[in-house]
């Protein structure tokens, strides 16, 4: 049996006044958000078939998942998979979770090279490591390949990226002299340092050129390339 008919009345609900009843030839069909009535242009009198009515609760459910996505937004910023993936979790169906992040992204309120930036450095700030590992955290967030590349591309320059890795075993080691626990062990010492850093993502490469400097007693080199221009 179809639902379809003529619209007899919009009334606001008692209990929840942004939401309206909608009720088609006199009798109750369905209750949606205000905001979903108006765009809709919905009115007494007018006529709805069974596409309408199915397009309505379209509009109801997308409205959710919009209010969901936004509430998720407002603690800190998101990639669009891991909204996707929420607004999955959360039982919303493919198809609107697209529409709404589509939205989002329109708005400017989902941003993946933004998010990359600015959770990259931030990371880069607090935890020193190697190109590689950034990315694969990144991968994990669901950031897109794309974005990934252009932040690496824009965090490190090759001597950056040495910066970083100095200062890297700096934190892992303390700073202090070969043959003091932790300290800033020779790279193949007992420390491990180079599994360390590759641990950290740092390129093999870069992990190589550190090599040189680590052969006195203290790595002096940390001072030299971290210290501000």
């Amino acid at each position: 049996m179809g639902q379809g008919g003529t619209i007899t009345g919009i009334e606001a609900q008692k209990q929840h006044p942004h939401r309206r009843s909608i009720f088609v030839d006199g009798v109750f069909r369905l209750g949606i958000d205000a905001e979903v009535v108006i765009k809709s242009g919905l009115q007494v009198g007018q006529i709805l078939d069974d596409g309408d009515i199915e397009g309505l609760l379209l509009g109801e459910e997308e409205k959710k998942a919009r209010e969901y996505a936004l509430n998720l937004l407002s603690f800190h910023d998101r990639s669009c998979q891991e909204i996707s993936d929420r607004l999955r979790q959360k039982g919303f169906e493919a198809e609107t979770g697209q529409r709404v992040v589509a939205a989002l992204v329109q708005a400017g309120l989902l941003d993946d090279a933004r998010l990359a930036h600015q959770w990259g450095a931030e990371r880069l700030n607090n935890r020193p490591m190697g190109a590689r590992l950034l990315a694969a955290e990144l991968r994990r967030k669901g950031i897109t390949r794309e974005a990934i590349e252009h932040t690496i591309e824009n965090l490190y320059a090759e001597d950056s990226e040495r910066s970083l890795a100095v200062r890297a075993l700096a934190a892992i080691g303390g700073r202090r002299p070969f043959g003091q626990g932790g300290g800033l062990g020779q790279i193949g010492r007992s420390d491990d340092d180079a599994g360390r850093l590759a641990f950290r993502g740092v390129r093999d490469e870069q992990i190589a050129g550190l090599q040189p400097p680590l052969a006195g007693p203290y790595f002096s080199d940390v001072d030299d390339v971290t210290r501000p221009q």
